[in-house]
């Protein structure tokens, strides 16, 4: 064979490799949803990483940058496209809306090339050993991803939440959410190995192992006891009020009458909670349904919980839940929903809500702090801490408002996610909250999922989706703190900075090395 046939059938294998690349970052974005709800196919959280993980090594920063667009491109483009779908509801949505549509999943890609340029910078080095080849690329991914929800506030998606239906749920109360990501992560990691040489397998094994096992032992340990022996009754409302017409003003008695009947069908119950905007008016004008609601709540010992707007002397208007009892409480939303409760303030995102055709949409953002709604006898002291909708996505919101309060109740409109899909997704995200903080979570939403979830974030019972419903049971409120309520994510930056201490170590040592191709290099320490 000469020169030039060699050269052909190089640059032949060269470009299979690169659509073999290619097309595997795409398909693992699109099918990156498959570790979640209702597929709940978890393991392939391991194998998707993994594959993402081994194709970065052998990628130059332009391939790099490139497949991880592509990656980007199918992650984002499943995901909001399920958005995509709520904003038919409203009628100034435009063809502007899938321009906007488009640009941000190119801006959600744009965030995957960056990070897959880091991973192949890290793991196309030569220099760097094997123990620390494991270590850099979960600490990368875990950085992103830790950004995104804690800094960019978009905490939808978290690698963590794949794993609510195994034994590594039992990790949640001890590092949260974000600490069963990099667990993942680091499995991923490992599994990487196996792609250059077979005997890793005792080391993921063992590793695997580990994290199911204490997994195990975890989910075993309640960390919290039943403040009382006595269970508390409740009513969960699913009144399945679609969102098309819903602000018609001609509706608002025909919704405010509906609402009375379904309340005195209720018989003698310890809590009633209605959903989240359960009826489409400002508290100040709906004087009678609060009077009623108020009549019933005193007259059966009742606590009531409903979402409704409100607003104050300065004309603010919140996203909030009111609590009728002895006497009424409110609590307003503190973490509302970019672009469809409010707009941020600058001129591009302006721009943008105006494209989304939501830009007359808006609420203020509650203050921290605020305190719960008491529940039960007066002996009991019992207190229940709200939480509403997109709130249930921030882990360290929902951790600092449970850990005074003995139960968690959530009120949603979920009615938006015409997907049911997303649905079930919203609903395992409510699951990881009740295991991270052990406590019941009593869950209202207008269509479904409406749920009683158990402190160990399995469900309890649940309400038939996409009708009327009463969904009446039992939960017991519970007392004391689990040690990611104590600690917070210190747990997890420990484990960080161990890792980190690890690489540190290890790099001062003279090991073996390998190569991005998997042959053994001798490296002295530099």
């Amino acid at each position: 064979m000469n020169k030039d046939a060699c050269n052909k059938a190089d640059s032949s294998v060269g470009r299979f490799k690169q659509a073999k690349t290619r097309s595997i970052s795409l398909f693992s974005g699109l099918f990156f949803f498959f570790i979640f709800e209702p597929f709940n196919l978890w393991f392939l959280a391991f194998i998707f990483i993994a594959l993402v993980f081994h194709t970065c090594k052998k990628l130059r920063l332009k391939e790099a940058a490139l497949n991880g667009f592509l990656f980007g491109v199918g992650f984002f483009s499943v995901f909001y496209y399920g958005l995509l779908s709520a904003f038919s509801m409203i009628e100034t949505s435009t063809h502007s809306t899938y321009i906007a549509y488009i640009i941000a999943v190119i801006i959600g890609a744009g965030y995957f090339s960056t990070k897959y340029i880091l991973l192949s910078l890290v793991l196309s080095n030569d220099n760097i050993n094997t123990s620390t080849r494991v270590l850099y690329p979960p600490l990368i991914w875990f950085s992103f991803e830790y950004f995104r929800s804690e800094v960019l506030g978009l905490p939808w998606y978290l690698v963590g939440y794949s794993a609510t239906n195994n034994w590594i749920s039992g990790w949640y109360p001890v590092i949260g959410v974000q600490g069963v990501s990099l667990l993942i992560l680091l499995g991923s990691s490992l599994l990487t190995l196996l792609f250059i040489e077979k005997k890793y397998v005792r080391m993921l094994t063992f590793y695997i192992s580990c994290i199911f096992i204490f997994g195990l032992l975890f989910s075993k340990t309640s960390f919290v006891s039943k403040l009382d022996e006595n269970a508390i009754s409740v009513a969960l409302v699913q009144t399945n009020l679609k969102q098309q017409g819903k602000w018609d003003e001609n509706r608002t008695a025909t919704i405010e009458n509906n609402l009375k009947e379904v309340l005195r069908s209720i018989p003698r119950t310890s809590l009633v909670v209605f959903p989240e905007m359960a009826i489409p008016a400002y508290l100040s004008e709906m004087s009678s349904i609060t009077s009623t609601f108020q009549e019933y709540a005193l007259d059966m010992d009742s606590l009531i919980v409903m979402g409704m707007a409100t607003s104050d002397y300065a004309g603010k208007a919140y996203n909030s839940a009111i609590g009728i009892g002895n006497e009424m409480n409110i609590y307003n939303k503190q973490k509302l929903f970019p672009f469809w409760e409010y707009t941020p303030k600058n001129e591009w995102a302006t721009i943008f809500g105006n494209m989304l055709g939501l830009s007359e949409f808006g609420y203020s953002q509650g203050v921290k702090n605020q305190e719960g709604f008491k529940i039960g006898r007066n002996e009991l002291n019992g207190w229940i801490s709200p939480v509403i909708c997109y709130e249930s996505f921030f882990s360290s919101l929902v951790r600092n408002t449970s850990s005074t309060a003995n139960a968690i109740v959530m009120l949603s409109n979920d009615s938006w996610l015409v997907n049911e899909s997303l649905k079930e997704q919203s609903l395992q995200v409510s699951r990881v909250r009740a295991a991270e903080n052990r406590r019941y979570m009593v869950r209202s939403t207008q269509d479904g999922i409406t749920a009683i979830i158990d402190p160990y974030g399995q469900i309890k019972d649940m309400a038939p989706a996409n009708i009327p419903h009463v969904l009446k049971g039992e939960f017991y409120l519970m007392s004391g703190k689990t040690p990611y309520q104590v600690f917070g994510n210190i747990l997890l930056i420990t484990i960080i900075l161990i890792l980190i201490a690890c690489m540190l170590i290890i790099r001062g040592k003279q090991l073996v090395f390998l190569d991005i191709y998997g042959r053994p290099t001798p490296v002295k320490p530099q």
